[in-house]
């Protein structure tokens, strides 16, 4: 999966799960895509080239409960920003 192969996820509006994890051509870019996914509420980004950016794209997302980025390039700062939108409404996972 690569960026430009979320674009053809936009229509699956019901969705619920959607795990990327260890795809290493998705980015911040490809996250665009996924912002109509409204019914969302798992996302593994893991081991890929998601950052900051990438999250942003997310913020919308309100049945988004959980976010697998470990080892991806997500900064502690925007972590922080995060749960602090979220609040215990959404876990995330981190590099550990």
């Amino acid at each position: 999966m690569s960026d430009l192969g979320l674009e053809h996820l936009k229509g699956l509006t019901s969705l619920r799960s959607l795990r990327l994890g260890g795809c290493a051509r998705v980015g911040d870019a490809g996250l665009e895509h996924l912002k109509g996914l409204t019914a969302l509420e798992t996302l593994d980004v893991s081991h890929t080239d998601v950052g900051d950016a990438g999250l942003e794209h997310l913020k919308d997302l309100r049945s988004l409960r959980s976010i697998d980025a470990e080892k991806a390039k997500v900064s502690d700062a925007e972590f922080k920003r995060w749960l602090a939108r979220r609040g215990e409404r959404c876990a995330l996972r981190q590099e550990c």
